[in-house]
């Protein structure tokens, strides 16, 4: 299951609207691979498995990084690698991350997220920057 190109098919085209920005796709791209790895953390999962997630849930992004230091470095470093302004950086992120979540979940199916996403590990992991080290996948 290669979890990035669907989410890119699936999520991307709800995100960017007529905006076909190769940079904006592939930083979207990158931030799938990071928010499945965080996911794929048990910790972090469980305190939205039994949340209603809507999918115009923009705060969501906030809930699931709660450091405000690692938000913003996220999305800083996302800019920077893809020559993308910070602001719409943080604006792109915002919406994807609940629409990815409910996809995730959708692609899990049965199995526990955290698990569908570690045995998955191998369709997202090259896809996950070196400085997004485990400071940022671990939970807080």
């Amino acid at each position: 299951m290669d979890i990035i190109s669907h989410l890119t098919r699936t999520v991307s085209p709800a995100v960017l609207a007529d905006d076909h920005s190769p940079a904006k796709q592939n930083l979207l791209e990158q931030f799938y691979a990071i928010f499945a790895a965080r996911l794929a953390n048990n910790d972090t999962y469980s305190r939205f498995a039994n949340e209603n997630i809507a999918r115009d849930d923009s705060a969501f992004y906030d809930r699931v990084w709660t450091e405000g230091a690692h938000r913003d470095q996220i999305s800083r470093e996302l800019a920077n690698a893809h020559g993308v302004d910070e602001t719409a950086s943080r604006g792109l992120i915002a919406m994807a991350a609940p629409l990815a979540f409910h996809e995730i979940e959708s692609l899990a199916g049965t199995t526990p997220v955290p698990q569908f996403l570690n045995d998955n590990l191998n369709s997202y992991q090259h896809h996950i920057p070196t400085w997004a080290g485990l400071s940022y996948l671990r939970a807080r």
